[in-house]
C-alpha cells in the first residue's frame, strides 16, 4: 500500500502540462503506480533503462552531500516529440512523461 505522500505526488505528476503518463518506482525498481503511456513498462522500450540509469545516479550521485545544493534533484530526456523527467524522492523515484 503507497503512503498518503506517494500518492499526492502522484497526483501532482498527472496533473503537469502535456502529461502523457507516470510512475512510481522504488529504488529496489518495483512499480508501485502507472498510468497513460507509462501504464505498462513495455509501452515504451527505453524505459527501463531510463529508470536504471536514475537509480544509478540517485545512488552514486544523489547521496547526501556536505553542501545539500549538489544533490540530484532530476534527470530530463529529451526526445523530439516527447521527455521524460526523472525525480528521486526518498525511498521512490517519479517518471512523468510529456509531450514537446
Amino acid at each position: 500500500m503507497d503512503s498518503p505522500v506517494v500518492d499526492a505526488n502522484f497526483r501532482s505528476l498527472t496533473s503537469l502540462p502535456n502529461c502523457a503518463g507516470s510512475l512510481v518506482v522504488s529504488t529496489e525498481g518495483k512499480v508501485h503506480k502507472s498510468q497513460g503511456d507509462l501504464k505498462s513498462l513495455n509501452a515504451a522500450t527505453s524505459l527501463p533503462t531510463l529508470v536504471r540509469v536514475a537509480q544509478r545516479l540517485v545512488r552514486s550521485l544523489g547521496k547526501p552531500a556536505a553542501d545539500e545544493e549538489e544533490r540530484v534533484e532530476s534527470v530530463t530526456v529529451s526526445y523530439t516529440k516527447h521527455q521524460y523527467s526523472i525525480v528521486p524522492k526518498d525511498d521512490h523515484i517519479y517518471v512523468v512523461k510529456q509531450h514537446r
